[in-house]
């Protein structure tokens, strides 16, 4: 579970680091709700050398996680330790939720890794929906106080309104 974690950090920071790399994780509001505010704010200090890393491990290891990980540990041991405290903080959120949201972010995560177009993007969005309904209200809550940002995505008009709107 871990790696997806670091995976999907990994794909927020390579997406912020150059606008030519198409991945539409960039505009999707939930992975960057899904990742404590701490980390956000961590991995915007990142130097400009350590954002060309990344995309540089990124482009090519792919969705490879470890692979992605032992290249930054050969080429920059210290981002490498950096990038792992981030992700262990967030996998410690995690852990503080229920099975149900557990689950509930492990489905959100893998349903993320396969957008490729605003298309995908939009049914992605729709599942999650779906997926965020069916939680009890209790799962709901814990999630709230772990993610703050991550209910009022999901319950807002505007986001629903793109969830279930026909693709152009």
């Amino acid at each position: 579970m871990f790696a997806r974690f670091l995976l999907c950090g990994l794909f927020l920071i390579a997406v912020d680091a150059a606008d030519e790399i198409n991945i539409p994780l960039a505009i999707s509001p939930i992975i960057k709700d899904l990742i404590p505010k701490s980390t956000i704010d961590e991995l915007n200090k990142l130097t400009a050398d350590q954002h060309a890393l990344l995309q540089s491990a990124f482009k090519k290891h792919g969705s490879n996680a470890t692979a992605l990980a032992t290249d930054l540990r050969r080429n920059n041991p210290e981002l490498a330790i950096k990038i792992h405290e981030l992700m262990t903080e967030f996998e410690s959120r995690v852990q503080k939720l229920p099975a149900e949201g557990k689950s509930f972010v492990t489905k959100v995560i893998e349903i993320l890794q396969n957008i490729v177009n605003e298309k995908d993007l939009q049914k992605a969005s729709s599942e999650i929906v779906q997926q965020w309904q069916t939680l009890m209200k209790s799962t709901k809550s814990t999630i709230e106080q772990q993610f703050p940002t991550v209910p009022k995505v999901l319950d807002s008009d505007k986001f629903k309104k793109f969830a279930t709107e026909k693709h152009r």
